[in-house]
This record gives C-alpha cells, structure tokens and sequence, in this order.
C-alpha cells in the first residue's frame, strides 16, 4: 500500500531497501475501540514513508489470523443443528468436546461454526432431530396448551413471523434461553407435533381478531 502523494517526499519509494510491515489490529486505533483499524493505517501512511523512506508491507488479515487474535471475538453455532449456542469466542470453538443443549449432540473440539450454515435443508434437517427428541421426552405436559399458544404467538412477533409459518428451530433457539418459554417437549405433548400447534396459535390470534 502507497499513498500517492506524500508532501516531503521526492526519491521514488522502491529505490531504498528498508521495507516496513504494518499489522493493522496494533497499529493505530482511529474510532476508540482499542483496536488498530484500516483508516489508522492510511492516516500513518505518509508519516511512514517520510521516516523510512521506503515500502510499507500491511499484513494480511486472515479469518485464521483474526479467529487467533484475542480481540477477535465471534458467535458459536452448533455444527449440527446451526442455532447458536455462545457468544463473544475466541479461536477454535469449543476448545474441548461440548454437548449442544439444542440438539444434544456432541461438538467436537475446534468443530463449532462462527455462523450458522446457509445450505438449502439445513434448518429442515434440524427441525428432524428436534422433532425425534421432542417426541421422545414428551409426557405430560408441564405447560398447558394456552400457555404454549401464548409462547408461539409471542415468539412469533418477537421474530416478525406469522405463527403458521414460525419455525421450529427459530422456536427452539429462543426457548433454550428463555425459561419463560415451553420446551418442545411441552409443545409436542399438548399438539402432538409443531405443525398443529402453530396452526392453532394462528387459529387462536385469528380469533381475537375477530372476536
């Protein structure tokens, strides 16, 4: 990187030997965040070369380099079901084998995603393994079906999504943080499976509406 002009200089900035790296995230911080940043660099490019009087190499700043930086954070999303499980990481996520509390499948160590995968099918092959779990931990109900109802429908506006067309994982990743929310496995044991519960919240606003 060279500035076009820099007033002071004269002798062309190849024909002398000094070449001086530049690591942006330490060398100078132009917006307060503590952290050196791209503008930082411009603003000392001409200070640089009226020193020197030489060629100025910016390091390259790599998703790697960056994940290995420690003020370098990122979300955590599970490999599996890709909602997300933590925030504000640094490096390899998890830095040791870890159970996801949405799918309760196992994350291999460095195996997390820094965002969840846009594939076609991936949230539809999530929404199977919930479907299994939930079906499998469903007894009797601990919430009542109004009170699943109300979480779907206050889901739903929270997430600006009409209750018949919420999905399950969007459901499953605020009701994981959320003690306030029924789990699936309430949901299913009051409607039997997702479609039907969320197609009788839809019913239920429906009804007030018109009512």
């Amino acid at each position: 990187m060279k500035p076009r002009s820099c007033p002071g200089v004269t002798a062309p900035w190849w024909k002398n030997g000094v070449v001086y790296q530049i690591y942006p995230r330490s060398f100078r911080d132009t917006d307060g965040d503590g952290v050196g940043d791209i503008p930082g660099v411009e603003a000392g490019l001409c200070t640089l070369v009226r020193v020197y009087e030489s060629a100025n190499r910016v390091t390259p700043l790599r998703p790697m380099t960056l994940a290995a930086d420690p003020a370098f954070t990122t979300d955590a999303f599970c490999p599996h079901c890709h909602l997300l499980v933590d925030r504000d990481v640094v490096g390899g996520w998890p830095p040791l084998p870890r159970r996801c509390p949405h799918c309760r499948l196992l994350i291999g160590a460095g195996r997390g995603r820094s965002a969840p995968s846009g594939e076609p099918g991936a949230k539809g092959a999530a929404a199977g393994v919930f479907s299994r779990r939930a079906k499998r931990d469903a007894s009797a109900p601990v919430a009542s079906p109004e009170r699943v109802l109300e979480a779907i429908l206050a889901v739903a506006e929270e997430a600006g999504e009409r209750p018949e067309r919420l999905l399950m994982v969007d459901y499953q990743q605020l009701a994981m943080g959320r003690p306030d929310l029924p789990s699936l496995s309430d949901v299913f044991a009051a409607f039997g499976g997702w479609k039907t519960a969320r197609r009788r919240a839809a019913e239920a606003l429906a009804a007030r509406a018109t009512g």
